[in-house]
């Protein structure tokens, strides 16, 4: 009888070995998964037109001789990108997107000069509150992209505060603003 109690722990031991083994490629997979969706993001973020473009406005900077201004572009366009590549999806600081954000209007600054104006208005004490990296990018950029017309201006206005709405406490309000035509009507 001990060993036939043998053969049976014998089984449940391999069995249990088996289904961890399963649970570990399942767990393998699901990250895989995970990154594959990660880096489509990151991808659906380059977009090539916006860095050709700004090639270019670095090559013609050269051939006038603004290296000054070479040397900022150069600058905020390396934040920029960083900020792409960083992290993954893992929630940043409001502080840090707001960061990307102003290089990113720094440098729609520099190729449309006098086409747009924007101001960014934080309460105090929300440069840490945790966010999902580009979501206020993603609506900047999008503002600009739809709005931006060579014969107007263009203002942006991003506003985020605290309210106390709701059972489950406090929430960032964010609205994003700006003066372009807005949405078709259906």
């Amino acid at each position: 009888t001990d060993f036939f109690e043998l053969q049976q722990v014998n089984q449940i031991f391999r069995g249990l070995l088996k289904h961890l083994e399963n649970l570990k490629i399942e767990i393998y997979e699901e990250k895989l998964q995970r990154q594959r969706v990660e880096f489509e993001y990151f991808q659906s973020q380059i977009q090539p037109h916006f860095y050709l473009n700004c090639l270019n406005i670095i090559f013609n900077m050269a051939t006038t001789g603004h290296v000054e201004k070479i040397k900022k572009f150069s600058i905020l366009l390396s934040n920029y990108l960083r900020a792409l590549f960083r992290n993954g999806m893992k929630p940043i600081p409001l502080r840090e997107e707001l960061d990307v954000i102003d290089n990113y209007l720094a440098i729609q600054h520099i190729r449309y000069t006098g086409k747009y104006a924007y101001r960014i208005s934080l309460q105090d004490g929300l440069d840490e509150v945790p966010i999902p990296p580009f979501v206020l990018l993603t609506m900047v950029e999008n503002s600009i992209k739809h709005n931006l017309t060579p014969d107007g201006i263009l203002n942006i206005f991003l506003e985020i505060k605290k309210t106390d709405e709701g059972q489950n406490g406090s929430y960032l309000a964010i609205s994003i603003d700006d003066s372009g035509s807005g949405f078709p009507p259906h």
